[in-house]
């Protein structure tokens, strides 16, 4: 593939990828929105960043824009993702998931911790493997009881309902009182103290360290 000049002025997939090891970016690549990369990695999305990428070379260099030249640098993209995500990881402490076995977790790379209830988890979760951890918890957590999993860019909440229906939030300001009222209905907590979420979250060990983190990322 030739680079032309307007491409030699920008930075590519190509560029980065070097660049991910070096101490001196560290802090960069740990604040950049993992969503990005958890599409490229998605091989259901790869029509739609297939789509995306054909477009941008169209744009930039239009005589290199061909479907075995963004196939290349979606190669490329997938290799920078998956260094960046395996260096962010989120923290879940699970409760009420008899049937999910430490085996099924294991596969996912996810670390486990067990506390004196037998039950309950400490989870230290690859970003690689955050989808296929919400899969089994949506299937596999007991109703009546919710899991959330907290990292610094990144806090959600997965509630089963005693019915079995599935709530999801990503965590924000304009859903905290909702969360908050789920969190009171489930754990009977009352809703004063769920209300300051993410101080009530903070309130477990396991997750003080990260929610702090995640207020000063956001300035909370």
């Amino acid at each position: 593939m030739t680079i032309n000049n307007k491409q030699a002025k920008s930075i590519t997939w190509q560029d980065i990828e070097p660049l991910i090891l070096d101490d001196k970016y560290k802090e960069f690549f740990k604040n950049l929105d993992t969503k990005t990369f958890e599409l490229v990695l998605d091989e259901n999305s790869r029509p739609k960043v297939l789509e995306s990428v054909l477009k941008m070379l169209s744009e930039r260099d239009p005589e290199n824009a061909t479907q075995e030249d963004a196939n290349e640098i979606i190669e490329v993209m997938q290799r920078v993702a998956t260094k960046i995500m395996n260096n962010t990881v989120y923290r879940s402490f699970l409760m009420g998931a008899s049937q999910l076995a430490d085996e099924e977790l294991l596969k996912l790379d996810i670390k486990i911790e067990h506390c004196n209830d037998p039950e309950d988890r400490k989870l230290i979760i690859p970003a690689k493997s955050i989808e296929d951890y919400k899969n089994l918890i949506r299937n596999k957590l007991d109703s009546g009881f919710w899991n959330d999993f907290v990292g610094e860019d990144l806090i959600y909440f997965i509630f089963k309902m005693p019915d079995g229906e599935i709530i999801e939030f990503i965590y924000d300001e304009e859903d905290r009182l909702k969360i908050a009222e789920l969190c009171s209905q489930l754990n009977h907590d009352p809703i004063e103290k769920t209300s300051d979420l993410l101080n009530y979250m903070a309130g477990n060990e396991f997750y003080t360290e990260e929610v702090e983190k995640y207020k000063i990322k956001h300035k909370l």
